[in-house]
């Protein structure tokens, strides 16, 4: 929750001003609920909803297809660093 006040903080600094009013209102609850696997409030998880709704757009595959360039797959091989070949020997050896 912290992350997404910090993304709204950035979008609009006038209205989401203050991190402890957002956590207050949001961070707290939803916070904890997940720690312990309960049900969210219902009435916090809209107003929630509501206020994201104008700051996301979700745009589903199916529906930007036809826009899309045609997919272009590119193998790159590089070298291991000496550290990643130490990880690995030490991986195979293991096996």
């Amino acid at each position: 929750m912290q992350e997404l006040w910090a993304l709204l903080h950035f979008i609009m600094p006038s209205l989401f001003d203050s991190h402890d009013e957002f956590s207050e209102w949001f961070s707290k609850d939803i916070e904890s609920h997940a720690q312990s696997n309960t049900k969210l409030n219902e009435d916090q998880l809209k107003r929630l909803h509501m206020i994201l709704k104008p700051f996301m757009l979700r745009r589903v595959k199916k529906h930007v297809q036809k826009e899309l360039g045609d997919k272009i797959e590119k193998d790159i091989f590089c070298d291991l660093t000496y550290r990643q070949r130490a990880i690995y020997a030490n991986l195979r050896n293991q096996i």
